[in-house]
């Protein structure tokens, strides 16, 4: 079964920045990979040298942008449960589940 991960984020999701555009996403991807595991990643936007670049990334959005740009994009995933995490200006973690 194929894992399916939308980034989702702003800047740093989106790999603004980055020497190569792909952020922390190749790495990510690269290491489920090695696990073993199929994964398409998904999104609306492209960005970034790697080749299966999707990405729901916002450069310079805050998270409530972010959040009202979910609302939109998640469904489209057509997926059962997506979970997101957003990093906090406090370096705490708040996780927020979309079911659909």
């Amino acid at each position: 079964m194929w894992l399916r991960i939308m980034p989702l984020g702003a800047s740093i999701t989106y790999g603004l920045k980055s020497s190569d555009g792909n952020g922390y996403r190749k790495h990510l991807r690269d290491q489920i990979v090695a696990y073993g595991n199929d994964v398409n990643m998904v999104g609306s936007r492209r960005n970034g040298t790697m080749e299966d670049n999707d990405v729901e990334g916002w450069p310079g959005y805050i998270i409530e942008q972010v959040h009202d740009a979910a609302l939109t994009a998640v469904p489209k995933v057509r997926s059962k449960s997506c979970y997101q995490i957003f990093i906090l200006a406090q370096y705490s973690l708040k996780y927020t589940a979309f079911s659909l």
